[in-house]
């Protein structure tokens, strides 16, 4: 047996082996932590890669069919993700080329709703919160839908009761802090100044409407969710922005292989095999993000903590 052709089974046979043993009952849980089933995605592209040298030292034009399917389908798999991404992208791209949303935030309040909530884990990274301590608003309301009771989120230029976080009457307060993550930059609390949440408050008439419609999270050759953000005020009409996370197949093909053992400790319960390609990520993507494009429709610029405070004392 030629060099390249013991190369091509070693790799098919620890394919083989490496799903397996993810299979076995608890150990395959640790085995799965060690980042066993991305093994598979190693030993596939190099047994085909030893495959294909193989067929050309040897002269077995047989043993090349294998190696161009695989590589040559996913390539032009992965030219039509790409596609349909670039597309998607450029479809948002004109959605959301629109003039800025015009709005006085010093006399209009902002009140955010969410037609679905039971998107949030994918996407509806909005928050009252965000809009008061990181793009200088000084207060801002959430609640199911306009002319309903709302969650208040306001900034108090006034010391919080007691450091930290509590309750004061029907309302909960927070301080203002920074750092906490090393023993360089120690935690610190900001004197004078106090964010507070309160719950059943009525927003003011006349303010500007972000509505979150659903997350769609999509399938098949595209990874990632879409999900449209429309603005509307008393004066002006709607305007929808939408956000679009997504990510195509990565050109190298990563398929991984492994089995989900899903009996704890229990060894009597079934395990869960699969093999699927693995995307590259969309999580990371800056500038496509809900609140990114609200926050610019609205033409708020993020602050540091530092700049929303610049007069704070930290102790």
């Amino acid at each position: 047996m030629s060099l390249f052709r013991s190369i091509w089974v070693f790799c098919l046979i620890g394919t083989v082996v490496a799903v397996l043993v993810t299979a076995i009952p608890i150990l395959g849980i640790l085995f799965a932590i060690m980042g066993v089933p991305y093994l598979s995605i190693i030993l596939t592209n190099a047994g085909f890669v030893a495959m294909a040298v193989d067929a050309m030292t040897s002269r077995q034009q047989l043993l090349l069919l294998p190696p161009l399917l695989w590589f040559g389908g996913y390539t032009l798999v992965a030219s039509i993700s790409h596609a349909e991404v670039a597309a998607l992208r450029h479809a948002a791209a004109v959605q959301n080329a629109h003039e800025p949303v015009r709005w006085n935030h010093a006399t209009q309040p902002l009140l955010i709703t969410k037609v679905d909530t039971s998107s949030e884990n994918l996407a509806s990274d909005i928050t009252p919160e965000d809009f008061v301590k990181t793009y200088g608003l000084d207060e801002a309301y959430q609640g199911a839908f306009a002319d309903a009771p709302a969650t208040r989120v306001w900034l108090d230029h006034q010391p919080c009761p007691k450091r930290g976080a509590g309750m004061a009457g029907s309302a909960q307060y927070h301080g203002i802090n920074r750092g906490g993550y090393t023993r360089k930059s120690p935690m610190e609390w900001a004197d004078g100044v106090c964010l507070w949440f309160q719950g059943k408050a009525i927003p003011p008439p006349g303010a500007l409407v972000v509505a979150l419609a659903s997350a769609h999270e999509f399938s098949g050759l595209v990874s990632g969710i879409e999900q449209d953000v429309t603005i509307s005020g008393p004066d002006q009409p709607a305007y929808t922005v939408r956000a679009v996370q997504v990510a195509p197949l990565p050109w190298v093909p990563m398929l991984m292989m492994g089995c989900q053992y899903r009996g704890g400790l229990d060894i009597n319960m079934d395990t869960d095999c699969h093999a699927e390609f693995v995307f590259t990520s969309w999580r990371d993507q800056v500038g496509t993000t809900p609140i990114e494009l609200v926050t610019k429709a609205l033409k708020l610029n993020a602050l540091t903590i530092e700049q929303r405070l610049p007069g704070a004392i930290w102790r």
